[in-house]
C-alpha cells in the first residue's frame, strides 16, 4: 500500500470523525434547549400561580384586586396601596414572561395563552391608570408591548358564574 492512499484512508476517518462530532454536539445542543425551555415553562408557571397564590387564598385580596382593576377609586388608602402592590407584581411577572418569549425561551404556544391572559388584565381600567404613572420603571420592549394590546375587558367572577349556570340550564 502507498503512503498516498493511507493518507487519503487517515483524512477519510478524520473528517468522519468531525461529522459525528458535529452532529453529537447538534444533538446536545437541541437536548439543552429543549430542557431550557421546558424549565422556562415550568419557571414561568410557577411564577404565575405565585402571583395568584395570595389573591386566592384571602378574599379581601381578591376584592381589592377584581375592584382595583375595575375602578380603584373605591379602595381605600390601605387598599389602594395594596392593589399597586399587586399590580407591579402583575406587570414584573409579565414582563419577565414577555421577555421570556422574545429570548426564544419561551415556546410561542405557551405565550399566546399568557400573553391573553395577562394582556386582558392589562388593558383594564385600573391597572391603565396605574400603568399609566409607573410605565417608565419597565424596559423599553415590553412598554410597547403593552401599549399596542388590543383592549378586550376582563370577565368578572360574578360574570363568569352566571355564564356557567346558564350553560348548566340549557
Amino acid at each position: 500500500m502507498n503512503w498516498d492512499a493511507l493518507a487519503a484512508i487517515a483524512e477519510l476517518i478524520g473528517a468522519l470523525g468531525v461529522i459525528v462530532t458535529l452532529v453529537y454536539l447538534a444533538s446536545q445542543i437541541r437536548h439543552g434547549t429543549l430542557v431550557t425551555k421546558a424549565s422556562m415553562a415550568h419557571s414561568i408557571a410557577a411564577a404565575g400561580r405565585d402571583w395568584n397564590k395570595p389573591i386566592q387564598s384571602d378574599p379581601e385580596l381578591a376584592w381589592i384586586w377584581q375592584t382595583g382593576t375595575e375602578d380603584p377609586t373605591q379602595l381605600s388608602e390601605r387598599q389602594r396601596s395594596q392593589f399597586s402592590h399587586l399590580a407591579f407584581t402583575f406587570f414584573r411577572t409579565f414582563e419577565d414572561m414577555h421577555y421570556q418569549h422574545l429570548q426564544g425561551t419561551l415556546a410561542d404556544e405557551l405565550w399566546h395563552g399568557w400573553g391573553l391572559l395577562f394582556g386582558t388584565y392589562a388593558k383594564a381600567p385600573g391597572l391603565q391608570a396605574w400603568w399609566g404613572a409607573r410605565r417608565p420603571v419597565f424596559s423599553p420592549p415590553f412598554q410597547r408591548y403593552i401599549e399596542e394590546l388590543d383592549p378586550v375587558p376582563v370577565a368578572r367572577v360574578d360574570d363568569i358564574v352566571r355564564t356557567l349556570g346558564e350553560g348548566a340550564d340549557a
